[in-house]
């Protein structure tokens, strides 16, 4: 296969260079990822501004910019004549679970290759400190690579994936997203008399729950959760339509 390869912790981080290294024993390998550390971007994009960037070998690229960034440019641009088969984000050093999909920058390289009509797979490891088991979560997904086909290869594939941190894994589960708990707290502080508030908080929590991928990895388990590109809620049309009913009804009153 031919695989496009992202992350948001950097394009030096352990993680994606441990993937790039085993995927590239069976496969046409590609990167581009940030310069630096891109972790909580999400999906943003740097719109009308010029963007370093450093070739670091024939098919591997570094830019100073988010991974939907890095994305969007090796598809337009570096890599334009390859057809990928797969882009895959990560491997991250630390979770992306429940409610953080909506904050990382691992997710969002992922998605914005599935917005570009590819197949991709966001990967994470569920530990912030050292060390990280990247190397076998890279044989892993290794092994779950080989056994994709073109059933699942197709426009509108996302999928999140996310190990335990250990060695050894229980097994493989599909799931659904959990439910985390932030204690987000705001601090403020003064100096040279302009003023900062910043964002803190306590290690994030989740409510155990069966199926979800929190629990499942909590338990040992890697989890794959299907994500999808739609976003519109179809529980609220009828009461946004029959909001719009009465709108349109006073104003011809008004009127």
């Amino acid at each position: 296969m031919r695989l496009l390869l992202t992350n948001d912790d950097g394009y030096h981080a352990e993680g994606i260079q441990t993937l790039r290294k085993v995927l590239g024993r069976d496969h046409q390998v590609y990167v581009c990822a940030p310069l630096s550390q891109q972790s909580g971007t999400s999906h943003a994009i740097s719109l009308f501004q010029p963007l370093e960037f450093c070739q670091m070998e024939e098919t591997c690229y570094a830019v100073d910019g988010t991974p939907a960034d890095c994305v969007k440019v090796a598809l337009i641009h570096f890599f334009r004549e390859v057809q990928f088969d797969l882009v895959v984000s990560g491997i991250n050093h630390g979770p992306n679970m429940g409610e953080d999909i909506f904050y990382s920058g691992t997710v969002a390289g992922a998605r914005e290759a599935a917005l570009n009509g590819l197949p991709a797979v966001a990967l994470s490891i569920n530990e912030w400190e050292n060390p990280c088991y990247f190397q076998e979560a890279a044989e892993l997904f290794a092994g779950l690579l080989a056994c994709f086909d073109h059933e699942i290869l197709q426009t509108g594939l996302l999928l999140n994936i996310n190990f335990p941190h250990t060695s050894t894994y229980r097994g493989i589960r599909v799931t659904h997203l959990g439910k985390r708990v932030y204690r987000d707290t705001v601090s403020v502080s003064h100096k040279e008399k302009v003023s900062y508030v910043t964002i803190e908080g306590e290690w994030p929590r989740f409510i155990p729950e069966d199926g979800t991928d929190m629990s499942l990895v909590e338990a040992g388990y890697v989890s794959i959760t299907p994500l999808a590109i739609e976003r519109q809620d179809k529980r609220f049309l009828s009461h946004v339509e029959k909001i719009l009913k009465k709108y349109e009804k006073r104003a011809c009153i008004s009127g």
